[in-house]
């Protein structure tokens, strides 16, 4: 999937059952975001791997709550049970609140089918997510991406906005996988309201969005 999902032997273990007991249906088109997981042998199964938005209630803690719809991860079928979610080792669990995971009967008779890994990138959590569903899984990130985006200088602090840091490594992936899209949604006025939710510090000035690591995200 990326550096981010290092064990690949886990992943598999996973999705050994499903793969097993599941006939391969042709490839579907994806949704944007979503991508499949042949190259590391699960053909029939899809990741994605986004960076959460803040709801209101969260923007004063670094706890996180991944919402998953009420259908089953497999198929997409209304859920009938939750299984337990199956957690990568490094992933402290106080970071994100989610404990069960829906299937439907068939599905939960083979065993959990969805992976989740939670990566520090700066103050923020990069997510990665795999289950046999992209339709599923595109609800979810849709579902994720709803809320404010901590700001740059809540995310990477020790970061001025002349930094080469956005322009390499953990800083510029920050910027083109969560602050980009989002920034880019926005209009005039809800700009205007997510800067009065989040003043920047001393330091950063009011033309920050105007230097040339920013420079591109303004459209």
């Amino acid at each position: 999937m990326s550096s981010a999902m290092r064990s690949v032997a886990e992943i598999s273990r996973v999705f050994a059952r499903y793969l097993a007991l599941e006939p391969r249906a042709p490839a579907p088109e994806l949704p944007r975001g979503v991508f499949a997981l042949h190259h590391l042998g699960l053909p029939g199964v899809f990741g994605a791997r986004f960076v959460p938005c803040l709801g209101p209630e969260q923007r004063l803690r670094s706890t996180r709550e991944l919402v998953l719809p009420g259908r089953c991860v497999a198929c997409g079928a209304p859920a009938q049970e939750q299984l337990p979610l199956l957690r990568a080792r490094l992933l402290r669990p106080a970071q994100v609140l989610l404990e069960q995971v829906p299937h439907c009967r068939r599905h939960a008779a083979v065993g959990p089918t969805f992976w989740f890994e939670s990566t520090p990138i700066g103050a923020d959590q990069l997510w990665e997510i795999a289950a046999p569903s992209p339709e599923v899984l595109a609800d979810i990130v849709a579902r994720a991406s709803e809320g404010d985006r901590l700001p740059p200088w809540r995310a990477f602090p020790a970061l001025s906005p002349e930094s080469s840091g956005w322009r390499q490594g953990d800083g510029e992936a920050w910027l083109h996988i969560a602050w980009q899209p989002f920034w880019a949604s926005l209009g005039p006025e809800p700009r205007r309201a997510y800067l009065g939710r989040w003043p920047a510090p001393a330091g950063w000035g009011a033309a920050w969005i105007e230097l040339p690591a920013f420079a591109s995200l303004t459209a």
